[in-house]
C-alpha cells in the first residue's frame, strides 16, 4: 500500500528526521546520557560534550513555522470602491472619486468619457480604455475639454498601466502599475 502526503506534511516529516537538533519529546533529559547516539564515548551523566551545536539552547523552544504564508490570489475586484491614497498618500476628500467595476469594465463619472475593459488571472490585472458610452445613441456625445483633479490623473494613468491587484485585510484593494499604486477602499 502506498500512502501519498501533501508536500508540505512531506516537507515537516523530512526536515523533522533529519534535524540533528531537534528536541527529543519522550522524555525530558539534562542533555545527552552516556550511551545515546549523539553522546562522546567520554561523556558523564550531567556533562554537556563542548562544541556541539544546540546542546547549550533550553528544552522549551518552539521550532519555528518552515512554511511562508500563502497569499490567496484576487479572484474579483467586482464593486463600488473609493479612490482613498495613490503611492501611500491620502487623496483629498473632495477627489475620492467612485470606481463601479463590473464583471469586466471599471467606470467612474467623468465627462472625458473615459472608461476601461479589464481581464483579472490569479492578481493579474490588464486593462485597456473603451467607449464610456455603450449604448446605442444618436448622436454619441463628445468628450469634454475638462483636466481631471490631479489625483484623479494620476489614478487614471495607473489603471491605463495596472499590472496587479492585491487585497487588504480591510477589504481594500490596491492595484499597481509601473507608475504607481492606488487604493480603493470598499463604498458601503
Amino acid at each position: 500500500m502506498r500512502i501519498v502526503l501533501p508536500a508540505a506534511a512531506t516537507l515537516l516529516l523530512t526536515l523533522s528526521a533529519c534535524s540533528q537538533n531537534a528536541p527529543d519529546t519522550s522524555a525530558p533529559s539534562d542533555g545527552p546520557q552516556p550511551g545515546d547516539a549523539t553522546a562522546p564515548a567520554n561523556a558523564s551523566a550531567g556533562e554537556e560534550p563542548a562544541g556541539q551545536p544546540g546542546t547549550d539552547l533550553p528544552s522549551n523552544i518552539t521550532p519555528p513555522n518552515l512554511l511562508p504564508p500563502i497569499a490567496l490570489p484576487v479572484e474579483s475586484i467586482a464593486g463600488r470602491w473609493r479612490l482613498s491614497s495613490i503611492d501611500g498618500e491620502t487623496v483629498p476628500a473632495a477627489a475620492r472619486t467612485i470606481f463601479d467595476i463590473g464583471c469586466d469594465r471599471v467606470e467612474f463619472g467623468n465627462c472625458q468619457l473615459v472608461a476601461w475593459n479589464y481581464q483579472l488571472a490569479y492578481g493579474d490585472l490588464t486593462l485597456s480604455r473603451t467607449e464610456a458610452i455603450t449604448i446605442d445613441i444618436a448622436p454619441k456625445p463628445l468628450p469634454c475639454a475638462a483636466p481631471f483633479p490631479p489625483p484623479v490623473a494620476r489614478a487614471v494613468g495607473i489603471l491605463d498601466n495596472a499590472r496587479r491587484v492585491n487585497r487588504a485585510g480591510n477589504g481594500s484593494i490596491t492595484i499597481s502599475s509601473e507608475s504607481g499604486r492606488m487604493m480603493l477602499e470598499p463604498v458601503s
